[in-house]
């Protein structure tokens, strides 16, 4: 698929098209032709065609994975149904921890370009927050980043007294069945580049003026059924 094909074929438009479809069929079922229950029950080629669509047009790692579990998920729930080979579909539940683990995984490879070669304890935050919770918080006068991870727990981060003398800075986070606050500076500007998976990212900050004097802070990372959220 190359990237024209790529940018019509989108996610949206498939599922517009299949919504379109199912309208058609019930409304064709009012009328007594009896189309739905023949057709619809093929509903898990959603699954695989979205599933596929996300790994083709992801731009990181996380979203490819997770692209590719949906459209697996897909493929197993039509053969479970239609086809001679049956599954118990609870029995695979701990594919969930093999996904995580192996994003856990690739994020920590990944980390080692974010982080610079020299930095001082003070101005790197790390912390990890498993079956509880954590507050912590830095008043650096040159914050270049951290790491956060959070597991079935919580982070609570205080960057609201801390500085960015380089050009930006990069907090990475990785939220399993928990989620993270971050409370940054007013005149910090907030990018974030993380891949959501049955969870979600909330940016709440508000943007500085455009005389001040802006430091970035880029929050990157993945969150499977948590959240992140940062605000001022």
């Amino acid at each position: 698929m190359n990237a024209r094909q790529a940018s019509i074929l989108s996610p949206q438009l498939v599922l517009g098209f299949f919504v379109v479809l199912a309208g058609v069929m019930f409304t064709l079922d009012n009328l007594g032709y009896d189309l739905a229950l023949d057709y619809l029950r093929y509903w898990p080629v959603v699954l695989v065609v979205l599933g596929t669509l996300f790994a083709l047009q992801a731009d990181q790692m996380p979203g490819r994975l997770g692209g590719l579990v949906l459209a697996v998920l897909g493929f197993v729930l039509l053969i479970n149904e239609y086809f001679i080979l049956r599954l118990d579909l609870w029995e695979l539940w701990p594919l969930v921890l093999v996904f995580a683990g192996g994003l856990l995984i690739w994020q920590a490879v990944e980390r080692r370009h974010d982080r610079p070669a020299s930095v001082n304890a003070e101005d790197w935050v790390r912390s990890v927050a498993v079956l509880g919770g954590v507050e912590k918080a830095s008043a650096s006068s040159d914050f270049q980043g951290g790491e956060l991870t959070v597991f079935m727990g919580g982070i609570e981060l205080d960057l609201r007294q801390a500085q960015i003398m380089a050009e930006e800075a990069v907090v990475s986070v990785f939220v399993m069945w928990g989620g993270i606050n971050i409370r940054v500076p007013e005149d910090w500007t907030v990018v974030v580049e993380g891949v959501p998976f049955m969870g979600g990212y909330a940016d709440k900050t508000r943007q500085p003026r455009e005389d001040g004097i802006k430091q970035r802070l880029i929050v990157r990372g993945t969150v499977i059924m948590g959240g992140a959220e940062i605000k001022n």
